[in-house]
């Protein structure tokens, strides 16, 4: 009834309230405001886990007022919209500043605080909404032949790889990070979803305001031995299952968990760059917005994490990426498959990295394909078998292709790890047996770079990349 009554509150907060964008610090010089200079954000991440943030105190007026117990995260972006005090006040999360020498956040007074009695008129309607998505999602258990969003229009997607998100994009902190963990294992019959952990904590970057990680742990006996892993927020999604349970889903599986990077003491903790690349490279997904911008990074995206994004025409959310076509030859895309809108030249759609979604123009038509160019569909590639001098050599995980040159760059493998290889060193056989035929050795294969989770192992690392590189002209 409490996280109710708080997410009523809070979503009241947030609905009906204008809200200023000034923010008071003990040095403006150090930290201006953590939401309009998002370059000086970006520079200076400062994470905070679950564990430090609800306990922590609120100053104001250089006395301890009150004491956070929960935060509001709007799941669609990451956004940390507010956190909610013992005595029930939100306070807007751009309106704090986060000091590291007290541990506490300052309360800029330019901003109020929301209570119960301050807005009730004003969160009427929110009530009302969440007390219909509450029922919703009452209902969607009840019906447990379909998923919770069957109603929508969008389920006769035929992408296996679309995204569902739900309507109701804000939730409690607290609540998340009980959520279980969601992968998959790969069976005869394909990929089955699974569950392959819990999820523990997370971390939020104070100085955005974002929700960066979500913490779990894998190995040990009830809980001795165990060694903690990270995930950016960015390769996880909230979704219900058919009985209308939340859960955390990853594209997992258990065994590529347990051998993802490590956090602990040293150079694998969140305060050390190249170990936050290094996650962002294993689990294949953006580096975040917090993160200063790299003038050797290449604008690398993973195959499974693109099909099935949201395409936005105008204010239009309603079309999503069904499929890419690439020239074979070259690795080359060429167009884009939209759900709704046909088929269009790759070049008119622009990722958004901060929304994670595309951008197209609104009046942008379909296209006629050339029926006598080389094309292959870019979801059918997971189903081609890995052949090394004609023999097969490992599985398929996903494709990194640069969404600068929207041209294939590299093939992550499972081979004695998680080995990459350039994509010029394939050849694909795109009849029947559909075969990507790579000119190295199963030896060479074993001695390609691989993405071990170590400091330094990261796609993003251009040393890493030469070493990529060189494993094909070193055979």
């Amino acid at each position: 009834m409490y996280y109710k009554s708080i997410m009523m509150l809070a979503a009241g907060m947030i609905g009906a309230s204008t809200i200023s964008n000034t923010v008071t610090a003990q040095d403006r010089d150090e930290v201006a405001s953590s939401r309009v200079d998002v370059t000086r954000t970006a520079q200076h991440p400062v994470f905070l886990s679950t564990d430090v943030l609800f306990g922590c105190k609120v100053m104001e007026d250089g006395e301890r007022h009150s004491e956070v117990r929960d935060a509001l995260v709007d799941i669609s972006t990451g956004t940390i919209e507010g956190v909610v005090t013992k005595n029930g006040q939100v306070y807007p999360f751009h309106s704090l500043t986060w000091n590291p020498e007290t541990k506490c956040f300052e309360r800029s007074m330019h901003v109020e605080s929301h209570t119960h009695d301050g807005y009730v008129e004003a969160s009427k309607a929110a009530r009302a909404k969440a007390e219909d998505e509450e029922t919703d999602a009452d209902h969607a258990k009840s019906e447990t032949a379909a998923p919770a969003d069957a109603s929508s229009p969008r389920q006769d997607r035929q992408s296996k790889h679309a995204v569902r998100r739900s309507t109701n994009s804000c939730y409690m902190l607290s609540k998340l990070v009980e959520y279980p963990l969601v992968g998959y294992e790969q069976t005869t019959e394909g990929r089955k979803k699974t569950e392959i952990g819990s999820i523990g904590g997370a971390f939020i970057d104070a100085r955005s305001g974002k929700l960066a990680y979500v913490s779990t742990s894998v190995g040990g006996v009830l809980g001795i031995g165990a060694e903690s892993r990270v995930i950016p927020w960015s390769a996880v999604e909230v979704k219900r299952n058919v009985d209308g349970d939340q859960q955390i889903v990853a594209s997992l599986t258990a065994q590529r968990l347990e051998k993802a990077p490590a956090y602990g003491e040293g150079p694998d903790n969140l305060n050390n760059p190249e170990y936050r690349d290094s996650l962002y490279s294993y689990y294949g997904t953006d580096r975040a917005d917090f993160e200063p911008a790299r003038k050797d990074a290449m604008s690398l995206m993973t195959l499974s994490k693109v099909l099935g994004a949201e395409i936005v025409r105008g204010n239009d959310k309603e079309d999503s990426l069904s499929d890419l076509i690439l020239n074979p030859e070259n690795g080359q895309i060429t167009h884009a498959i939209c759900e709704n809108g046909g088929v269009v030249p790759i070049s008119a759609l622009e990722w958004d990295a901060k929304d994670k979604q595309f951008r197209i123009g609104q009046d942008t038509a379909s296209v006629e394909v050339d029926a006598s160019a080389p094309k292959v569909l870019a979801s059918t590639l997971e189903d081609y078998m890995v052949m090394c001098n004609g023999e097969e050599c490992g599985d398929l995980e996903d494709f990194y292709f640069d969404a600068k040159t929207n041209r294939f760059a590299y093939i992550a493998v499972a081979y004695d790890g998680m080995r990459v290889l350039p994509w010029r060193s394939a050849t694909l056989t795109t009849s029947e047996p559909r075969k990507i035929n790579l000119s190295c050795s199963k030896e060479a294969m074993k001695s390609a770079p691989e993405l071990d989770g170590k400091v330094g192992a990261t796609i993003y690392s251009p040393a890493f990349r030469e070493r990529v590189e060189a494993i094909v002209q070193g055979d």
